[in-house]
């Protein structure tokens, strides 16, 4: 059990992307796009969309965050979090599919997901806004 006794959490995540690069390691020139993703929800979760435009449509993508924050504001009392956490979907035709970070390069060129940020603690009522720096590699 994780107890939180700060009205702000910030943690930087590092991320290992040496293997994307070896993996790709072609004639193709890999393309690098960074961006900020936020989200807010009022119970339990929520979501933090982007799309990401300018790599060659029908390839594959790789999303990767590299570092995250969730701000639980002033009116949340200080509760023990059992989960806290970000998962990634990725936009289809019809709708959202979890993914692990890759994410295929749809027919306009753009990379489209999003960030689901969650909590789970005793009540589930915290309401929280959460912020999500990510890389893109891609061709």
């Amino acid at each position: 059990m994780i107890n939180l006794n700060w009205k702000k959490m910030v943690v930087t995540l590092s991320v290992v992307l040496i293997f994307l690069i070896m993996s790709h390691a072609s004639a193709q020139e890999l393309i690098f796009r960074t961006g900020t993703a936020q989200g807010t929800n009022v119970v339990g979760s929520g979501n933090a969309d982007f799309k990401v435009g300018g790599f060659t449509p029908g390839t594959a993508a790789y999303v990767a965050l590299n570092g995250w924050s969730f701000d639980f504001g002033t009116g949340s009392g200080p509760r023990p979090i059992d989960d806290i956490g970000i998962w990634t979907q990725e936009a289809i035709q019809g709708g959202w599919k979890w993914t692990n970070g890759e994410f295929k390069v749809n027919s306009m060129g753009e990379v489209q997901g999003r960030f689901v940020g969650f909590i789970n603690d005793e009540n589930d009522d915290d309401p929280f806004t959460f912020i999500v720096n990510y890389l893109i590699i891609g061709q």
